[in-house]
């Protein structure tokens, strides 16, 4: 049997995972722009033609431009991940009856609201949320 706490820790996981994600699309974003205006980089000569800079700095390209890939290939393995865990707690979420439960639930662990803007949002106190996600994560079914 699953114990409250570990069906809190179990709901956490997207937000643990979420906290990583706008740095790493933003890193992307930036080894992307790196990448691209690397393999962009040539000298012109006289005539116009484009020539390349050398054998040591052709190199130094390709060697950054495999990095920058295996680099943005975790990256987004990482964010794969972080949909594929908010799938599974929208799933156990989505299986409970009650609509308000679901909905103070989704609130929390699939939007990161705080009990406050919950309870604001919904028109409860704090309080009575508080006892809805107790409520919530006693019924919830954790998916192994």
């Amino acid at each position: 049997m699953v114990t409250k706490e570990e069906k809190k820790v179990w709901l956490n996981r997207a937000f643990q995972l979420s906290k990583n994600q706008s740095n790493l699309d933003a890193e992307l974003e930036e080894v992307q722009h790196y990448r691209d205006k690397c393999t962009d980089i040539s000298v012109k000569s006289g005539d116009g033609a484009s020539r390349s800079s050398g054998n040591s700095t052709e190199n130094n390209f390709i060697n950054y431009a495999a990095a920058s890939a295996a680099y943005e290939q975790s990256v987004r393995a990482d964010r794969e991940e972080y949909y594929r865990v908010k799938g599974e707690i929208k799933c156990a979420i989505d299986a409970l009856q009650d609509p308000m439960i679901r909905a103070v639930l989704t609130a929390r662990y699939l939007n990161f609201k705080k009990i406050s803007e919950i309870a604001k949002d919904q028109c409860y106190s704090k309080r009575q949320i508080e006892r809805f996600l107790d409520i919530g994560i006693d019924s919830i079914k954790v998916v192994a």
